[in-house]
């Protein structure tokens, strides 16, 4: 995909807090979440990066395409610390798209020990590592969009994305057998074929061939080399081609990405745990022109996909407007962990205005507000926490206790008697049905 994407976004899978991911013996991939950047929100659970360096045969990094830096671009062990250490601190789990740029070549030795250095680094840090080696690799070789340093140049590396079917094979296999070999625990294998392209494009128009006919141009001989992945996925565009923005209005539209994902997963392996490595409306070069309907209803397949091996959607691309990164945040956290023993809870969402807002000192202020769930269903009877800060959010205080009623409302009437900007938080801890939920305004005193 296009390097400006992932300077803008870089996606990050990860649990909170880490040093909980593995409690009471359960997986991280047993559960649901979502990912983003590595500066996301804490709604969001996995981060991933994409780098590039070849592997030497003692395991070094070196790097290889356009400038280092730690999310994009080339990379070193240097700068990988520095990812590690990251995701460590804002408890996520690292997916690390670090495409060995000598994936050909590369020897078994070097891989044998860049896994040995790589997991006891993690499991130092207590966090769990993704390792993608190589994405999208099933392109033809002629394909792609040099401009945009896509296909035909490896974000500025001498290569391109293709890898042939029986190298990929034999070297995921012995990735997959020097990780098995070391007993290494904290690493885990990812694979991220493409699947949306015919096999061979002069442009990027983005149609698909029909599901038979995609299975055996760009599945069918590297399948062998994929399932040796713990968590196989693709990337999903919806609403390319033919059906245009189709999907930021006609659900219809976003379902049918589902099942495509789901007939990858089932024709690749049944058994294999599935993430959309990179997920997201009509992606045009850099930027996602995603809405809150395409992002709202994308979440709504979550219950009817998670049977099948639905783990994860990593958001890709910076969205155009600040209603869609909020939506996006937003349903991120009311189905973070689903499956996590409250998957059977509802999503809910808090609401609240302040009237006037500017206030005077000393004036009343009407806080009013609702508590409803996913489906617009008032959720009562309910307690919600006010809190307020005077320092943009470093510190809070707790106001009130308030109750919601039959509609799920609530309300406050209160004055504060110095001027200045203060944040208001109303915050849902919910139940063995409701999920949390909160919302921050702020509030001016003139």
């Amino acid at each position: 995909m296009n390097l400006l994407v992932v300077m803008f976004s870089m996606l990050i899978l990860s649990v909170s807090p880490a040093l909980a991911i593995n409690t009471q013996g359960k997986l991280f991939l047993e559960e649901f979440h979502s990912g983003r950047g590595i500066g996301s929100a804490d709604s969001y659970v996995y981060a991933r990066t994409m780098n590039f360096a070849d592997i030497s045969s003692i395991g070094d990094l070196i790097p290889r395409g356009q400038a280092q830096s730690d999310t994009s671009g080339s990379m070193d062990w240097t700068s990988l610390d520095r990812v590690l250490k990251n995701a460590l601190r804002r408890g996520k789990i690292l997916v690390l798209g670090l495409w060995v740029c000598n994936f050909e070549t590369v020897a078994e030795s070097g891989v044998r020990a860049f896994l040995a250095r790589l997991n006891d680094r993690a499991r130092n840090l207590n966090i769990y590592v993704i390792w993608i080696p190589a994405w999208e690799f099933n392109q033809h070789a002629d394909w792609g969009h040099p401009e945009w340093n896509w296909g035909l140049g490896v974000a500025g590396s001498p290569r391109n994305w293709y890898i042939q079917a029986d190298i990929y094979v034999s070297k995921m296999k012995m990735i997959r057998t020097a990780r098995d070999s070391l007993g290494i625990k904290n690493v885990l294998i990812g694979a991220q074929p493409d699947t949306l392209f015919r096999y061979v494009y002069p442009n990027w128009i983005g149609e698909r061939d029909p599901w038979p006919l995609t299975g055996q141009r760009v599945l069918m001989h590297y399948k062998a080399g994929i399932a040796q992945a713990d968590v196989i996925g693709c990337s999903m565009y919806v609403g390319k081609g033919s059906t245009g923005d189709a999907g930021l209005t006609d659900i219809t539209i976003i379902q049918s990405g589902f099942d495509w994902m789901h007939k990858v997963h089932d024709y690749i392996d049944l058994t294999k745990p599935f993430i959309a490595f990179e997920y997201n409306s009509l992606v045009q070069q850099s930027v996602s022109n995603a809405n809150t309907f395409f992002i709202q209803n994308t979440y709504k397949q979550i219950p009817s996909n998670f049977g099948w091996g639905l783990r994860g959607i990593n958001w890709w691309c910076p969205f155009v407007s600040a209603s869609a990164d909020a939506a996006c945040n937003y349903w991120a956290e009311q189905y973070k962990g689903y499956n996590s023993g409250e998957n059977t809870r509802k999503g809910t969402q808090v609401a609240f205005t302040l009237s006037p807002n500017p206030a005077r000192r000393g004036q009343t202020v009407t806080l009013s507000g609702f508590l409803k769930d996913v489906s617009s269903n008032p959720v009562y009877p309910a307690r919600v926490t006010v809190r307020y800060s005077t320092n943009g959010g470093s510190t809070w205080n707790t106001a009130w206790t308030l109750y919601t009623n039959t509609i799920g409302a609530f309300s406050k009437t209160f004055t504060f008697a110095g001027a200045g900007t203060y944040l208001l938080r109303v915050s849902y801890a919910g139940s063995a049905t409701y999920m949390s939920s909160s919302r921050t305004v702020t509030l001016t005193v003139q």
